[in-house]
């Protein structure tokens, strides 16, 4: 079961001209179909409702789970999820050398 509640989706747009646009159901995997010709599938994005988001989405703590960003994704399978989300960040001296970065998050 799929649900539509929580995401602030509201079309597929084709990337080729944004006035064309297609309902969320059925995805369109094969290019938009009104713009698309057999040498070019134009892709086509998915298109929200941007002045519905609650600011407070981006003061968040990082927590695991894709639940809280739901309004900014396309809608998903309830309970959808890879544990991901919540990971620490850590500090690697080797890495910030071999990308030739200085931060003070590494000076010690």
């Amino acid at each position: 079961m799929m649900t539509e509640s929580v995401s602030l989706a509201t079309a597929q747009r084709s990337l080729r001209d944004a006035t064309q646009e297609f309902p969320l159901r059925p995805v369109l995997t094969e290019g938009c179909p009104a713009t698309s010709t057999d040498e070019m599938q134009f892709p086509l994005e998915v298109a929200f409702d941007y002045d519905r988001v609650d600011r407070q989405l981006f003061e968040q703590e990082p927590l695991p789970g894709l639940d809280r960003w739901a309004p900014l994704l396309p809608p998903l399978a309830p309970g959808l999820s890879m544990a991901e989300g919540g990971t620490p960040l850590l500090p690697s001296e080797v890495l910030a050398g071999w990308a030739g970065v200085t931060t003070p998050f590494l000076l010690k």
